[in-house]
């Protein structure tokens, strides 16, 4: 029963998040809906309309942490990111066009932490995560298909039920800052 509740509290916590960023275009003009992947995980990527030097950004993936080593069983955690980004760097070539940006906006999620690499498996519980985020990449445009190669880095707080007493533990997200040097590369189709 106990387990449940923080299963539910996720839930809740990611169609609120995504109710309220649902807005964050006005739905005009050319947006992009693509595949993001990562050695953190792999979802579904949203940028919306590029309005002069703006665009937002909206990433929802599985949060893998431990799984390609064989550290974690059963299931991934869950992770949203939302920034608000800014073009400083347009550039074009024969084949396509594109541009450089930076962005910072908010992380949410229900996924583990860093643990010492000399455990051959994941002990503590998967837990809340909220962070600041800032990110960095380059888009190129190839006309209904983008690519997006980016790094992201993470400031924030992580909560999780403590594995053998009946009390949460709070720390920091050790991943948002170990996990930042992960290049992202997210597929688009513009529409």
């Amino acid at each position: 029963m106990l387990k449940s509740k923080p299963k539910k509290l996720a839930g809740i916590l990611f169609l609120a998040s995504f109710l309220s960023f649902s807005s964050i275009d006005s739905f005009a003009g050319e947006r992009s809906l693509g595949l993001f992947n990562s050695l953190k995980g792999f979802g579904i990527s949203y940028q919306g309309t590029r309005h002069s030097d703006l665009f937002e950004s909206l990433d929802l993936y599985a949060d893998i942490y431990g799984f390609p080593l064989g550290r974690a069983a059963y299931y991934p955690g869950v992770k949203l990111v939302y920034l608000h980004n800014r073009v400083f760097s347009d550039f074009s070539k024969d084949c396509c066009n594109g541009f450089f940006y930076a962005g910072v906006g908010l992380s949410a999620g229900y996924v583990r932490d860093f643990e010492k690499k000399n455990l051959s498996y994941l002990a503590n519980n998967l837990g809340f995560c909220t962070s600041v985020a800032g990110a960095a990449g380059v888009r190129f445009d190839f006309g209904s298909i983008a690519l997006d190669l980016s790094m992201e880095i993470e400031a924030g707080l992580h909560l999780r039920g403590a594995e053998y007493h009946e009390h949460n533990v709070l720390i920091l997200y050790k991943n948002g800052i170990y996990q930042s040097f992960y290049p992202q590369l997210k597929i688009f189709w513009n529409f």
